[in-house]
């Protein structure tokens, strides 16, 4: 008799993770994006990313703002891709704040995208000191983007050696490696 063959697919054995990306418009997603696409890109085999999405001014609904909340308390990345002083709004900074007393204590990362790549500003710089803050009232470690796509990292607790230099993809790299889809986007888009 022929032994049975395991039917087990590699990819189910995968570990899920969540990512919340808070965004402000259209050309601040597509810089979240591409960071979204590196990480599963990066962890395909090892990690099933789910991303929602929200966007800062879905925060004025109380409802929404109470729905990102959560998906932020539960996430293991939060990712802002926002112009700098963004947290000045009240809606913005008041959910910040709570999704720092949801997360408990539960540790994730930060990734801060505010400004894109362009050269730091004093607004930026503020702005960055802000959610440097946060993410520590948060129990997250920061990594923040730099000119040329590249990260400071204090990211040691969960996935240092692969984060601690993390790149976003050039448009070469992306043409030579497409990626599927992520395989959740959610309805706030």
């Amino acid at each position: 008799m022929k032994a049975a063959e395991s039917t087990v697919n590699p990819a189910d054995e995968r570990d899920i993770w969540s990512a919340t990306i808070l965004y402000h418009d259209a050309a601040a997603r597509e810089r979240a994006v591409l960071v979204c696409d590196h990480l599963v890109r990066a962890f395909l085999r090892e990690i099933e990313f789910q991303f929602h999405w929200w966007r800062t001014d879905f925060l004025e609904d109380a409802g929404m703002a109470a729905a990102a909340a959560d998906d932020a308390a539960r996430a293991e990345f939060l990712i802002v891709s926002c112009p700098p002083a963004f947290e000045s709004t009240p809606a913005v900074r008041f959910w910040l704040e709570e999704c720092a007393v949801r997360r408990a204590g539960r540790e994730g990362a930060l990734i801060d995208l505010t400004g894109g790549n362009l050269a730091p500003t004093p607004a930026t710089e503020r702005t960055r000191g802000y959610l440097r803050g946060f993410a520590r009232r948060a129990t997250m470690d920061y990594l923040a983007q730099f000119p040329r796509g590249r990260f400071l990292s204090g990211f040691e607790s969960m996935m240092a050696p692969a984060l601690q230099a993390v790149r976003l993809p050039t448009a070469l790299e992306d043409a030579q490696h497409p990626l599927p889809p992520p395989s959740h986007f959610g309805l706030n888009e």
